[in-house]
């Protein structure tokens, strides 16, 4: 594949993920975020108290470094960690006001940076990229090990 000068496919994908990577890291920098903070924000503000261990599944992260992310987090007060009120080797994550103030400033940043990549393509095409990135990434997740995976990050 790497020696096939016509198999461009891998090199594409790369290179347009480190395009989106740059472009998210730059737009995200006033905030204060990084692309994985803002996604782990998004993710706690959507999920009343979620476990480390539930948002390290959601993140597909190592819980070691989630529990760092999630550490800057509290530093910052935009997340608490709560005790489980069933299991105290457990904490439950949630966002603070502050956390969901910041979230509702770099909405828009998000959705501009959205629709500048995808401008180029219209309504049909955005929908079956979507659904043809959706399909690559199934098959990996389903390749990786199929007992770890439930589906959660495919949908």
């Amino acid at each position: 594949m790497i020696l096939d000068k016509d198999d461009i496919t891998g090199a594409l994908l790369h290179d347009l993920a480190h395009k989106i990577r740059y472009k998210v890291d730059a737009a995200l920098r006033p905030y204060d975020l990084t692309r994985i903070s803002w996604h782990a924000l998004g993710i706690i503000a959507r999920n009343k108290d979620l476990s480390q261990s539930d948002l390290a599944e959601e993140l597909e992260l190592g819980a070691a470094t989630v529990g760092k992310l999630v550490d800057r987090l509290v530093e910052k007060k935009l997340v608490v960690r709560l005790p489980d009120p069933s299991d105290r080797r457990v904490y439950r994550l949630r966002a603070t006001p502050r956390a969901r103030g910041l979230l509702r400033k770099v909405d828009p940043v998000g959705r501009a940076l959205k629709e500048e990549m995808l401008k180029e393509l219209g309504p049909k095409e955005r929908e079956k990229l979507k659904d043809l990135l959706l399909k690559l990434k199934m098959g990996l997740v389903k390749s990786d090990n199929p007992a770890e995976h439930k589906g959660r990050h495919c949908k």
